[in-house]
């Protein structure tokens, strides 16, 4: 029986923002890194991300040896312009969050050349592709994790014609309603 390899026919999408680590550098003690992204990063970022603007991003992490392979641990720490849903108004915020992840070799195969699940819980292990860790794509998807998906101002407020009533609904299930509501 044949067996194909599909790991290699996934194209890959490139991460928006890269920092790389090398793997190398880490001791039994692990290996402290310190990123904070330049405008340029920032800015870059705030457009795949739609944000009115990014002020400031920035991580501390820590990375050390695991069973079979790393495991990274970052404080991520961001000040964040999004646009209210309601009103499009800027509404800042803030992000502050502790993430941990743990990466492997991605040639961790059985003898069938089916991936091994060497997770012991729920959160599957980040493949790891040679001797480094690229903490910048890791810093820029927990930032998009931790946007609010509808931003929204403390005062903003519908505006009455979309909440009084008056306002006539329009398409086809608003005329299927309407035909309804004049046969009784």
């Amino acid at each position: 029986m044949k067996h194909r390899d599909t790991t290699d026919s996934v194209a890959e999408i490139p991460p928006l923002f890269s920092h790389w680590v090398d793997l190398s550098d880490i001791d039994q003690k692990g290996l402290e890194v310190t990123l904070t992204l330049d405008e340029s990063a920032r800015a870059t970022l705030a457009e795949a991300f739609d944000l009115l603007d990014l002020p400031a991003v920035s991580a501390q992490a820590t990375i050390w040896p695991a069973d079979e392979g790393v495991t990274l641990r970052f404080h991520l720490r961001a000040q964040v312009v999004q646009q209210c849903v309601v009103t499009l108004e800027p509404v800042p915020g803030d992000v502050d969050e502790t993430i941990t992840l743990h990466y492997t070799p991605r040639a961790v195969l059985d003898e069938t050349h089916r991936v091994v699940d060497i997770a012991d819980d729920d959160d599957p292990p980040e493949p790891l592709d040679g001797d480094r860790l690229d903490l910048g794509a890791a810093v820029a998807e927990h930032l998009a994790l931790s946007l609010d998906p509808f931003p929204r101002k403390a005062d903003a407020v519908l505006p009455p014609s979309a909440t009084d009533g008056k306002h006539e609904a329009t398409g086809p299930f608003a005329a299927l309603a309407r035909l309804k509501r004049d046969e009784t």
